[in-house]
């Protein structure tokens, strides 16, 4: 099974050359921050260029920059966002999304596919109030992570575990998620991907777990899409998975 991760391509999925897409892949996955702001017209450009990607199968999760997909979203009065609509509903984004993206939306859920159990989820720690955020190292994250199925192959999220692939170079800290690292030690996943972290793009194979890492971030931290889709092979009978 041929896979193919990207993350944060924050409006600019345009700019990725096309020659970066395989005509041969399995599984396409986005792990979130799909917009700028949250915007449906992103949403709907986005969902176009998606289909376009030559894929079997593709999914997407939603990232902090995804209000739109976070039902009962709370404005905060400093924040730039706003729903402009107020009869779009969770339901039309996700519709719009699916329909013509021709993929599957994952919020808190798993999708099987030839066998491999995917499943995919938006949430992380508390981030300067942006969308999907939950305080951290509380219980409510414990809550979302203890939903992953224990027999789950392939784990999306957003955000980052604590201290893999989440170094940020302004503050010099790990900013991804203690409880998310709890279970996800507690599984026994062949691939893990997300991104968010931009500087911390690219993998990281851990050999106490047999864990394969993915921070697929397409943007750089200075938000330039130039870094280039992650691509595995990946065996469901034996679970190798190897870097291509």
């Amino acid at each position: 099974m041929k896979l193919c991760f990207i993350s944060d391509t924050h409006t600019l999925h345009s700019n990725l050359e096309k020659d970066s897409f395989h005509d041969d892949i399995d599984v396409l996955v986005h792990c979130g921050d799909i917009t700028s702001k949250g915007d449906f017209f992103d949403v709907q450009l986005f969902s176009s260029w998606f289909r376009e990607v030559k894929a079997k199968h593709r999914i997407c999760i939603a990232g902090n920059h995804d209000f739109c997909f976070q039902k009962n979203y709370k404005k905060d009065s400093t924040k730039k966002y706003t729903e402009g609509h107020e009869a779009l509903t969770k339901k039309r984004w996700v519709d719009s999304l699916e329909i013509h993206g021709q993929c599957k939306y994952l919020e808190d859920e798993e999708i099987i596919i030839e066998g491999v159990k995917f499943y995919g989820s938006p949430w992380q720690p508390e981030f300067s109030s942006w969308a999907f955020n939950l305080p951290r190292n509380g219980f409510q994250l414990r809550a979302v992570w203890r939903k992953i199925p224990d027999d789950t192959d392939i784990l999306i999220t957003h955000g980052p575990p604590k201290g893999i692939l989440d170094l940020t170079k302004r503050d010099n800290c790990y900013a991804g998620c203690e409880r998310l690292k709890e279970r996800v030690l507690e599984l026994n996943l062949a691939i893990h991907s997300f991104g968010h972290i931009h500087e911390q793009y690219g993998t990281l194979e851990c050999a106490a777990t047999g864990t394969t890492f993915i921070n697929a971030s397409v943007c750089t931290l200075e938000y330039k899409p130039t870094n280039k889709p992650i691509y595995v092979n990946y065996n469901p009978q034996n679970r190798d998975v190897k870097l291509i």
